[in-house]
Protein backbone atom coordinates (compact mmCIF):
# COMPACT_ATOMS: atom_id res chain seq x y z
CA UNK A 1 0.00 0.00 0.00
CA UNK A 2 1.08 3.57 -0.61
CA UNK A 3 1.57 6.13 2.11
CA UNK A 4 -1.56 7.23 3.90
CA UNK A 5 -2.87 10.69 3.01
CA UNK A 6 -2.98 13.44 5.58
CA UNK A 7 -4.88 16.70 5.65
CA UNK A 8 -2.80 19.80 4.98
CA UNK A 9 -2.21 21.39 8.40
CA UNK A 10 -3.90 24.73 8.98
CA UNK A 11 -0.54 26.22 9.95
CA UNK A 12 0.84 25.25 6.56
CA UNK A 13 -2.04 26.95 4.80
CA UNK A 14 -1.43 30.09 6.84
CA UNK A 15 2.26 30.06 6.00
CA UNK A 16 1.48 29.73 2.29
CA UNK A 17 -0.95 32.65 2.17
CA UNK A 18 0.44 35.27 -0.16
CA UNK A 19 2.88 32.82 -1.77
CA UNK A 20 2.46 31.72 -5.40
CA UNK A 21 1.66 28.07 -5.92
CA UNK A 22 4.73 25.87 -6.30
CA UNK A 23 5.90 26.02 -9.95
CA UNK A 24 4.71 23.24 -12.21
CA UNK A 25 1.64 22.36 -10.21
CA UNK A 26 -0.66 23.33 -7.37
CA UNK A 27 -0.96 22.61 -3.69
CA UNK A 28 -3.86 20.22 -3.06
CA UNK A 29 -5.82 20.06 0.16
CA UNK A 30 -4.58 16.51 0.63
CA UNK A 31 -0.92 15.51 0.51
CA UNK A 32 0.92 12.26 1.16
CA UNK A 33 3.26 11.67 4.04
CA UNK A 34 6.50 10.96 2.18
CA UNK A 35 9.37 8.97 3.58
CA UNK A 36 11.80 10.85 1.33
CA UNK A 37 11.29 13.98 -0.80
CA UNK A 38 13.18 14.71 -4.00
CA UNK A 39 13.17 18.23 -5.45
CA UNK A 40 14.24 19.21 -8.97
CA UNK A 41 15.99 22.36 -7.76
CA UNK A 42 17.48 23.83 -4.62
CA UNK A 43 14.93 26.62 -4.91
CA UNK A 44 12.01 24.21 -4.54
CA UNK A 45 13.62 22.54 -1.54
CA UNK A 46 14.06 25.94 0.12
CA UNK A 47 10.55 27.02 -0.95
CA UNK A 48 8.88 24.19 0.93
CA UNK A 49 11.15 24.53 3.94
CA UNK A 50 10.41 28.25 4.20
CA UNK A 51 6.68 27.46 3.88
CA UNK A 52 7.00 25.44 7.07
CA UNK A 53 7.32 21.89 5.76
CA UNK A 54 9.98 19.73 7.38
CA UNK A 55 10.60 16.31 5.87
CA UNK A 56 12.58 13.50 7.45
CA UNK A 57 14.79 13.14 4.40
CA UNK A 58 15.28 15.23 1.24
CA UNK A 59 17.63 15.62 -1.69
CA UNK A 60 17.90 17.62 -4.92
CA UNK A 61 18.06 15.83 -8.25
CA UNK A 62 18.03 18.33 -11.08
CA UNK A 63 15.54 17.85 -13.86
CA UNK A 64 17.01 16.92 -17.21
CA UNK A 65 16.64 17.50 -20.95
CA UNK A 66 17.00 14.86 -23.71
CA UNK A 67 20.50 15.87 -24.77
CA UNK A 68 20.47 14.28 -28.22
CA UNK A 69 17.44 16.35 -29.26
CA UNK A 70 19.07 19.72 -28.58
CA UNK A 71 22.84 19.20 -28.57
CA UNK A 72 24.73 21.02 -31.32
CA UNK A 73 28.30 19.70 -30.95
CA UNK A 74 30.99 22.05 -32.15
CA UNK A 75 28.61 24.95 -32.70
CA UNK A 76 30.17 28.27 -31.72
CA UNK A 77 27.80 31.10 -30.84
CA UNK A 78 28.76 34.44 -32.32
CA UNK A 79 30.94 32.99 -35.05
CA UNK A 80 28.84 34.41 -37.88
CA UNK A 81 29.36 37.98 -38.98
CA UNK A 82 26.57 40.50 -38.68
CA UNK A 83 24.31 41.46 -35.77
CA UNK A 84 24.25 39.32 -32.65
CA UNK A 85 21.05 37.26 -32.74
CA UNK A 86 19.18 37.36 -29.43
CA UNK A 87 16.27 35.04 -28.63
CA UNK A 88 13.37 35.17 -26.20
CA UNK A 89 11.54 31.82 -26.06
CA UNK A 90 8.65 30.65 -23.90
CA UNK A 91 5.34 31.84 -22.61
CA UNK A 92 4.64 35.51 -23.21
CA UNK A 93 3.24 36.90 -19.98
CA UNK A 94 4.14 39.78 -17.71
CA UNK A 95 5.86 37.57 -15.13
CA UNK A 96 8.09 36.12 -17.89
CA UNK A 97 9.51 39.62 -18.41
CA UNK A 98 9.64 40.06 -22.18
CA UNK A 99 9.20 43.81 -21.64
CA UNK A 100 12.61 43.85 -19.97
CA UNK A 101 14.29 42.55 -23.12
CA UNK A 102 12.44 44.99 -25.37
CA UNK A 103 13.24 47.95 -23.12
CA UNK A 104 16.86 46.84 -22.87
CA UNK A 105 17.28 47.10 -26.63
CA UNK A 106 15.18 50.25 -26.78
CA UNK A 107 17.50 51.90 -24.27
CA UNK A 108 20.60 51.40 -26.41
CA UNK A 109 21.99 54.04 -28.73
CA UNK A 110 21.51 53.63 -32.47
CA UNK A 111 24.97 52.18 -33.03
CA UNK A 112 24.49 49.49 -30.38
CA UNK A 113 20.98 48.67 -31.60
CA UNK A 114 22.27 48.07 -35.10
CA UNK A 115 24.53 45.33 -33.74
CA UNK A 116 21.78 43.00 -32.52
CA UNK A 117 18.32 41.63 -33.26
CA UNK A 118 15.67 40.07 -31.01
CA UNK A 119 13.46 37.15 -32.03
CA UNK A 120 10.38 36.45 -29.90
CA UNK A 121 9.10 32.86 -29.92
CA UNK A 122 5.86 32.11 -28.11
CA UNK A 123 2.11 32.53 -28.29
CA UNK A 124 1.75 36.27 -28.90
CA UNK A 125 -2.03 36.58 -29.15
CA UNK A 126 -3.05 37.94 -25.74
CA UNK A 127 -3.30 41.49 -24.35
CA UNK A 128 0.20 41.50 -22.86
CA UNK A 129 1.68 40.51 -26.23
CA UNK A 130 -0.26 43.33 -27.87
CA UNK A 131 1.20 45.69 -25.28
CA UNK A 132 4.68 44.46 -26.18
CA UNK A 133 4.04 45.04 -29.88
CA UNK A 134 2.96 48.61 -29.13
CA UNK A 135 6.09 49.12 -27.05
CA UNK A 136 8.26 47.87 -29.91
CA UNK A 137 6.61 50.40 -32.21
CA UNK A 138 6.98 53.24 -29.67
CA UNK A 139 10.70 52.54 -29.35
CA UNK A 140 11.21 52.34 -33.10
CA UNK A 141 12.38 48.74 -32.95
CA UNK A 142 10.35 47.39 -35.87
CA UNK A 143 13.51 46.47 -37.76
CA UNK A 144 15.19 44.95 -34.69
CA UNK A 145 12.43 42.77 -33.17
CA UNK A 146 10.75 39.87 -34.94
CA UNK A 147 7.70 38.01 -33.58
CA UNK A 148 7.74 34.42 -34.79
CA UNK A 149 4.70 33.17 -32.87
CA UNK A 150 4.36 29.77 -31.30
CA UNK A 151 6.82 27.16 -32.53
CA UNK A 152 6.39 23.39 -32.17
CA UNK A 153 8.63 21.77 -29.58
CA UNK A 154 10.23 19.51 -32.17
CA UNK A 155 11.25 22.57 -34.19
CA UNK A 156 12.89 24.41 -31.29
CA UNK A 157 16.39 22.91 -31.68
CA UNK A 158 16.66 24.59 -35.09
CA UNK A 159 15.43 27.88 -33.63
CA UNK A 160 18.04 27.85 -30.88
CA UNK A 161 20.80 27.13 -33.39
CA UNK A 162 19.85 30.22 -35.39
CA UNK A 163 20.67 32.43 -32.40
CA UNK A 164 23.69 33.44 -30.34
CA UNK A 165 22.10 34.49 -27.04
CA UNK A 166 19.01 33.51 -25.05
CA UNK A 167 17.62 36.11 -22.63
CA UNK A 168 15.76 34.53 -19.72
CA UNK A 169 13.89 37.48 -18.22
CA UNK A 170 11.49 35.64 -15.93
CA UNK A 171 10.44 37.17 -12.61
CA UNK A 172 8.31 34.22 -11.50
CA UNK A 173 9.44 31.42 -9.17
CA UNK A 174 10.62 28.98 -11.83
CA UNK A 175 10.93 25.33 -10.94
CA UNK A 176 14.22 25.06 -12.85
CA UNK A 177 14.26 26.84 -16.22
CA UNK A 178 14.40 24.18 -18.93
CA UNK A 179 14.40 26.73 -21.77
CA UNK A 180 17.79 27.84 -20.52
CA UNK A 181 19.12 24.28 -20.61
CA UNK A 182 17.77 23.64 -24.11
CA UNK A 183 19.44 26.82 -25.36
CA UNK A 184 22.71 25.95 -23.63
CA UNK A 185 22.77 22.51 -25.26
CA UNK A 186 22.16 24.20 -28.60
CA UNK A 187 25.22 26.40 -28.15
CA UNK A 188 23.62 29.68 -27.04
CA UNK A 189 25.04 31.94 -24.39
CA UNK A 190 22.36 32.53 -21.74
CA UNK A 191 21.70 35.71 -19.76
CA UNK A 192 19.29 35.21 -16.88
CA UNK A 193 17.56 36.70 -13.86
CA UNK A 194 18.11 33.41 -12.05
CA UNK A 195 14.54 33.61 -10.79
CA UNK A 196 13.52 30.62 -8.66
CA UNK A 197 15.15 27.38 -9.73
CA UNK A 198 16.78 29.11 -12.68
CA UNK A 199 19.45 30.12 -10.18
CA UNK A 200 20.49 26.46 -9.90
CA UNK A 201 21.30 26.50 -13.62
CA UNK A 202 22.96 29.92 -13.44
CA UNK A 203 25.26 28.90 -10.59
CA UNK A 204 26.20 25.57 -12.16
CA UNK A 205 27.07 27.16 -15.51
CA UNK A 206 28.42 30.48 -14.26
CA UNK A 207 25.87 32.43 -16.30
CA UNK A 208 25.79 36.25 -16.25
CA UNK A 209 22.93 37.52 -14.08
CA UNK A 210 20.83 40.68 -14.20
CA UNK A 211 18.17 41.83 -11.70
CA UNK A 212 14.49 41.21 -12.44
CA UNK A 213 12.84 43.96 -14.49
CA UNK A 214 16.19 45.76 -14.88
CA UNK A 215 16.40 46.62 -18.57
CA UNK A 216 19.45 48.84 -18.06
CA UNK A 217 21.49 45.99 -16.55
CA UNK A 218 20.41 43.63 -19.33
CA UNK A 219 21.29 46.25 -21.92
CA UNK A 220 24.81 46.53 -20.50
CA UNK A 221 25.26 42.77 -20.73
CA UNK A 222 24.06 42.70 -24.32
CA UNK A 223 26.46 45.49 -25.28
CA UNK A 224 29.33 43.62 -23.66
CA UNK A 225 28.53 40.44 -25.60
CA UNK A 226 28.29 42.40 -28.86
CA UNK A 227 31.74 43.90 -28.32
CA UNK A 228 33.39 40.88 -26.70
CA UNK A 229 32.64 37.82 -28.82
CA UNK A 230 35.28 35.67 -27.05
CA UNK A 231 33.35 36.26 -23.80
CA UNK A 232 30.10 35.28 -25.54
CA UNK A 233 31.69 32.07 -26.82
CA UNK A 234 33.13 31.31 -23.37
CA UNK A 235 29.66 31.53 -21.79
CA UNK A 236 28.15 29.37 -24.52
CA UNK A 237 30.85 26.68 -24.38
CA UNK A 238 30.74 26.43 -20.59
CA UNK A 239 26.94 26.32 -20.61
CA UNK A 240 26.84 23.54 -23.17
CA UNK A 241 29.27 21.43 -21.18
CA UNK A 242 27.41 21.93 -17.89
CA UNK A 243 24.04 21.19 -19.52
CA UNK A 244 25.35 17.85 -20.76
CA UNK A 245 26.91 16.90 -17.44
CA UNK A 246 24.33 18.16 -14.94
CA UNK A 247 20.96 18.66 -16.65
CA UNK A 248 20.92 15.49 -18.73
CA UNK A 249 17.67 13.46 -18.79
CA UNK A 250 19.57 10.14 -18.80
CA UNK A 251 21.59 11.25 -15.79
CA UNK A 252 18.42 12.36 -14.04
CA UNK A 253 16.88 8.91 -14.56
CA UNK A 254 20.04 7.21 -13.28
CA UNK A 255 20.01 9.36 -10.16
CA UNK A 256 16.32 8.71 -9.55
CA UNK A 257 16.84 4.97 -9.95
CA UNK A 258 19.75 5.04 -7.53
CA UNK A 259 17.67 7.00 -5.05
CA UNK A 260 14.78 4.52 -5.24
CA UNK A 261 17.09 1.53 -4.89
CA UNK A 262 18.81 3.14 -1.91
CA UNK A 263 15.49 3.82 -0.21
CA UNK A 264 14.10 0.37 -1.00
CA UNK A 265 17.15 -1.34 0.45
CA UNK A 266 17.47 0.87 3.51
CA UNK A 267 14.70 -0.83 5.47
CA UNK A 268 13.56 2.52 6.82
CA UNK A 269 9.97 2.98 7.80
CA UNK A 270 7.81 5.64 6.24
CA UNK A 271 8.39 9.10 7.67
CA UNK A 272 6.02 12.01 7.74
CA UNK A 273 5.89 15.56 6.49
CA UNK A 274 6.25 17.62 9.63
CA UNK A 275 4.85 21.09 9.90
CA UNK A 276 6.47 23.77 12.00
CA UNK A 277 4.09 25.93 13.94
Amino acid sequence: MGPAPCTLPAAAARRLVGKPHPPGGHLDAVVFEPRHVCFESRFLADYYREAGFHFDSTEVIHGGIPVARFLAPGRIAGEKSGPMRVLYAGQISRDRGLHTAVDAIGGLDAAARSQLTLTVVGDDTDDYAAEIRRRVAELGLGDRVQFRGKVRYEDMPAVYREHDVLVFTSTRPEGLGFVMVEAMLSGCAVLTTGSGGAMDVAIAAGLPLFPKDDSVALGRLLVRLVSDRPYLREIAARGQQVAQLEFNADLMVDRLESMLLRIASSGETRGSAKQSG
